[in-house]
């Protein structure tokens, strides 16, 4: 238990205990790619198979995936039906 505070403090990360074990707790602030990835993940879905059911390319999903740019509205508003979560984004800096 010691040995893994001690390596709690030394990498900064934030865990939680959950039935006598120690588990990283999730991050709470996660990005728009990060949940997206996420999400086609607890659905089993491929890239393929997403880039097929919005329209676009596999590539323009890797990207989203990968924070280098942002789905268009149409897009986020076809993420949010298959996913049956908010995926449209409220503020853009």
């Amino acid at each position: 238990m010691l040995r893994l505070l001690q390596e709690k403090v030394k990498k900064n990360i934030d865990f939680h205990s959950k039935a006598d074990k120690i588990v990283p707790r999730k991050e709470v602030n996660m990005t728009y790619g990060e949940t997206l990835k996420e999400e086609r993940h607890k659905k089993k879905i491929t890239l393929e198979d997403l880039s097929s059911l919005l329209g676009c390319t596999r590539q323009a999903v890797s990207n989203w995936e990968r924070n280098l740019c942002l789905p268009n509205k149409e897009c986020q508003n076809k993420l949010s039906i298959i996913f049956s979560k908010n995926f449209v984004v409220k503020y853009m800096i």
